[in-house]
């Protein structure tokens, strides 16, 4: 292997090496002389065979036409740029800089007080948005036809100050259609699945008989062994705790942590398991104060009915919806400044300092429809005469639900209007600026979705006010007025956007 001050061919050009900056078994990672925006990593061939290196050489070739040729994915991933020539296999790829490992985020540091470095330095709203991201991005990896593959927090890096995400050690991602002739992954983050396709692989080698034909059968890369891996990471950045690893194998054997890291022990937060934690940070996780009762059950699903069949475990887009959906439910505690997830059906505490958090100002967003559009609708999706619109009726859907706090504008996007998983930009802006007297700021930021802004006189609901310029912030009390928003036709018909603000 090669070392700091030795020098790599690519594209006919030589490049220097500068420091090592990581790597291990199966390779070391490099940064580049005068090259600051970019690294080189030399994988170890050192027991591959030329058949061997051959294929590896090929693999990464396709790696760097798939991705290259996907203008979604290139900026979520180091992925190899050019290969390096001669007797080197390896890649140069683009440095994720100002980016910090995931790691540091589930990796508590000795020496400072835990609970500060949780609430102060890596805030729960920037954890949700980590764990929002980190779906997103595995969704577009599975549908461009792609797996990653070996996922785990020393993969993935985080933007410092945008909580955007950067995947590296990209050279493992396979081909949904591949047979794969070993089993990929880190210990302690591949799904069970992939540990029963290991100990299969080693019995059929351990006794002559391995058929490469049987290995996709049993133990099989998927979109769901992503999801579960994604799915162990989170609930470890939520946590600080593994899923799997309890307080009796904490407290166990070398032997039955292993088994934990292999999940199978049961999940820690399993109604009726005998693997429970009494981490502080799982017991919020389980009171719902640091995540929704959706995402809870999310994670049910994985790791108690998903465990052993990977059909059952939500997709990577349930668990992006979920995530957003918590953001909008983030209130401050006023008394120690901690972030919790806040209910409007329930009393609620702080975490930290157990304060009363008292009522909060409730955004509620409804749609309202004409019945008959949305059967006109349904009636031409399904090839059929339109309905009759006798006796037609207006009606209204729940949608989302945020929560306003002082001087912290929330920006709504196309998920708060209509029920939906596509990302958008924001179409309004809306602000409490003072919660005692109920002012709101709202202000359309996209005139081509909203083109038209009321607002309603709440005791005279007939009575509406209309906002001329959009582009101009307006100022109301939300105590008079509820705001009216005509949205662009949607796949339901022409609808009508109402939010209505009050203290929950």
């Amino acid at each position: 292997m090669k070392n700091t001050g030795d020098k790599v061919l690519i594209n006919g050009h030589e490049y220097e090496l500068s420091e090592k900056i990581g790597g291990g078994l199966e390779g070391s990672v490099f940064a580049v002389n005068n090259m600051p925006n970019f690294v080189v990593k030399l994988i170890n061939t050192a027991k591959l065979g030329s058949s061997a290196k051959r294929e590896l050489r090929e693999h990464l070739q396709w790696l760097k036409n798939a991705v290259g040729a996907n203008e979604v994915l290139k900026g979520k991933m180091a992925y190899p740029m050019a290969l390096l020539e001669g007797d080197d296999v390896g890649y140069i790829m683009y440095r994720a800089n100002n980016c910090d490992s995931l790691k540091k985020y589930i990796t508590f540091p000795m020496g400072e007080e835990f609970v500060d470095w949780y609430k102060d330095n890596y805030k729960l709203k920037k954890r949700l948005q980590i764990a929002s991201n980190l779906f997103n991005s595995l969704e577009q990896i599975h549908i461009s036809g792609l797996l990653f593959t070996d996922l785990s927090p020393n993969n993935v890096m985080v933007g410092k100050r945008e909580n955007s995400l950067v995947f590296i050690d990209t050279d493992n991602m396979r081909r949904k259609r591949d047979n794969y002739l070993s089993v990929v992954g880190t210990q302690g983050y591949m799904a069970p699945e992939i540990y029963l396709g290991l100990a299969d692989v080693n019995s059929k080698l351990a006794n002559g008989e391995f058929d490469k034909n049987l290995l996709p059968q049993s133990g099989a890369l998927s979109a769901e062994s992503d999801v579960f891996s994604a799915a162990i990471i989170v609930f470890q950045l939520l946590t600080l705790q593994h899923p799997f690893v309890g307080d009796a194998v904490e407290d166990g054997t070398a032997e039955e942590e292993s088994a934990a890291l292999q999940c199978k022990t049961d999940y820690v937060l399993h109604k009726n398991g005998s693997n429970a934690s009494s981490t502080p940070f799982v017991k919020l996780f389980d009171e719902c104060k640091i995540v929704t009762p959706k995402i809870k059950d999310l994670f049910y699903r994985t790791f108690v009915d998903g465990k052993n069949n990977p059909y059952l475990r939500p997709t990577a887009i349930e668990f992006v919806e979920a995530f957003d959906e918590a953001q909008d439910m983030l209130a401050t505690c006023k008394n120690c400044g901690a972030e919790l997830v806040y209910s409007p059906q329930s009393d609620n505490h702080c975490w930290d300092c157990d304060a009363e958090t008292g009522n909060r100002v409730v955004l509620e967003i409804f749609n309202g429809y004409n019945e008959a559009d949305r059967n006109k609708l349904i009636s031409n999706i399904l090839n059929c005469e339109p309905l009759s619109e006798f006796g037609e009726r207006y009606r209204f859907i729940p949608i989302s639900t945020a929560i306003l706090e002082e001087d912290k504008p929330k920006y709504l996007k196309l998920r708060h209007f209509e029920r939906t998983a596509k990302r958008s930009t924001p179409f309004v802006k809306i602000q409490l600026m003072d919660e005692i007297s109920g002012t709101v700021r709202v202000q359309i930021v996209d005139k081509s979705i909203i083109p038209s802004c009321n607002l309603i006189d709440r005791k005279s609901p007939g009575t509406k006010f209309p906002i001329d310029d959009l582009t101009k912030a307006k100022e109301f009390s939300f105590d008079k007025f509820a705001i009216l928003l005509d949205v662009v036709q949607s796949r339901v018909g022409k609808i009508e956007t109402i939010g209505m603000l009050s203290r929950k």
